[in-house]
């Protein structure tokens, strides 16, 4: 290729890279130039380049969907451990208040018999003291 050339596809933009040999000055021309066309190799490597990108970035999609949803079901867990508990301390606390209730009542039922048998004593007592003074006093 003529540097003419070159120059010309320089300036239109088809030209990516000029490389020339290590042992030749900027301003002395070379012999032996390599002009990398724009269709010649970075085409292909800039299309592969742009694939990778759209990869990495749908794969960091997935991946933070999936991260979202583990948030959600964990959170959802969570809630339901905690409404379990709940459940069963409501539960426990009304078991307990059963037994305390039972308790009261079977209490309050030996109180009422131990006043009802006392009554009977006292009865009982007051007709033999009444029968004791009958035969003291006839």
């Amino acid at each position: 290729m003529v540097t003419i050339e070159i120059l010309d596809l320089k300036r239109e933009g088809k030209v990516t890279h000029i490389i020339k040999p290590r042992n030749v000055g900027l301003k002395k021309q070379p012999e032996v130039v390599l002009a990398v066309l724009e269709d010649s190799k970075a085409k292909p490597q800039l299309e592969k380049a742009v694939e990778l990108k759209r990869v990495r970035e749908e794969l960091k999609s997935r991946q933070n969907q999936e991260l979202m949803k583990a948030m959600k079901m964990q959170k959802k867990t969570e809630r339901g451990k905690r409404k379990r508990e709940l459940k069963r301390m409501r539960q426990k606390n009304d078991y307990e208040n059963r037994l305390k209730m039972e308790k009261a009542d079977a209490e309050e039922k030996k109180v009422c018999e131990l006043e009802r048998e006392m009554e009977w004593i006292e009865s009982v007592d007051d007709d033999e003291e009444e029968g004791r003074k009958g035969v003291d006093n006839p």
